[in-house]
């Protein structure tokens, strides 16, 4: 400890950070947090040469925060709620402002038709690159794709605005009531049905088929029905915003199971408690919101393909040197401990998005 003036510099390049006084943290007086990147810094006394002074590092190893504060080193962090709570508000707040849900039309807008001839006419100018067998291949391809969008800029062009939407509401409506004769086949006995065929929603470029849900109580079937109309007549958003809305707690509520899962592969460790595995929970989860935060920027200009490379790889090494540094196992075993993790979480994960949409449509009801 310090209990003198002192003044903090950087190696390299040589640069001073500031300076600091001693505290006596018996008397309640406040410690002074230095942010610092990575590197090597020196502590020197205020008035005395850069030669004498106190080396120490600075460095970025994943696990390494954890694991400090798990062993009681707690004063110059933050608390893992209050870190995991600051990242999950940043993430869904850049989140929203980049997402709006579905479009308000079901028609190719003019804008995206441009688009469209732009990225066709990029792409003929990159055909000279190719050899020449891949560059008919590409170039009949082109052609095709250059006149679909013809085709779509023409139909938009001809079909009058009023009538466009008559037939977006007519849309709407058959496939409501195939949804509803699907959920509810006791509300419509004189449609005759195969017994051995399941009923079937035609929504254009999708299908969407129904077993035999008489199993289902009415009651529950019938909140489907209703939240189902309510997502069709608003195209897709009600149920994006409804998810939107839910997604923080799903994720809040899948904390304490991940620390299940930790707890799990480590109830032979002995002096580690559940709310240890609570904090590499928040941790890691915490760690994810901000490289999702980063990511998103990146793939702005990089495209999404490398940023999810990126995000897959950073993430596994992140939990693979948390279970080197907190739990100090060795390199197989944390190495299958993360594949285990990995391939478990995503099958909880899995079932948790398929019941943020179920609660989506249901808070449409």
């Amino acid at each position: 400890p310090i209990d003198e003036s002192y003044e903090v510099y950087r190696d390299n390049p040589q640069d001073s950070y500031g300076v600091g006084f001693g505290v006596e943290e018996e008397r309640g007086e406040a410690v002074k947090t230095w942010l610092l990147p990575p590197g090597v810094y020196s502590v020197v006394r205020v008035g005395d040469n850069i030669s004498t002074t106190r080396k120490f590092s600075v460095r970025l190893e994943p696990g390494k925060l954890t694991q400090q504060y798990l062993s009681g080193v707690r004063a110059r962090f933050v608390m893992p709620f209050r870190l995991y709570l600051t990242a999950s508000v940043l993430f869904f707040l850049a989140f929203s402002l980049v997402n709006s849900g579905g479009s308000s039309d079901g028609e190719i807008a003019p804008d995206d038709i441009e688009a469209q001839v732009a990225g066709l006419e990029e792409a003929r100018e990159d055909l000279d690159d190719l050899p020449p067998g891949i560059r008919e291949q590409a170039l009949r391809g082109i052609e095709m794709a250059e006149e679909s969008v013809e085709r779509s800029a023409e139909a938009a062009a001809q079909i009058p605005p009023e009538v466009r939407e008559q037939q977006r509401l007519e849309e709407r409506n058959r496939i409501k009531l195939e949804v509803r004769q699907g959920l509810l086949p006791e509300d419509y006995p004189d449609i005759e049905r195969d017994p051995d065929e399941d009923a079937v929603v035609r929504g254009g470029e999708w299908n969407a088929s129904f077993g035999d849900m008489t199993g289902i109580p009415y009651w529950f079937r019938e909140r489907l029905a209703n939240g189902a109309d309510r997502i069709i007549d608003t195209e897709g958003e009600s149920l994006w915003t409804a998810m939107k809305t839910w997604a923080p707690r799903l994720l809040f509520a899948l904390l304490p199971i991940y620390a299940l899962l930790l707890a799990a592969t480590h109830f032979y460790k002995k002096g580690l408690f559940f709310y240890d595995h609570l904090v590499v929970s928040l941790h890691f989860h915490a760690f994810l919101f901000f490289q999702f935060i980063i990511l998103g920027l990146v793939s702005l200009a990089t495209g999404p393909g490398w940023a999810i490379l990126v995000f897959f790889l950073w993430s596994n090494y992140y939990l693979y040197r948390l279970h080197r540094t907190v739990y100090a196992h060795g390199r197989i075993s944390s190495f299958l401990r993360t594949a285990f993790m990995d391939f478990v979480y995503m099958i909880i994960l899995s079932f948790g998005f398929l019941a943020l949409m179920l609660i989506g449509v249901l808070a449409n009801a």
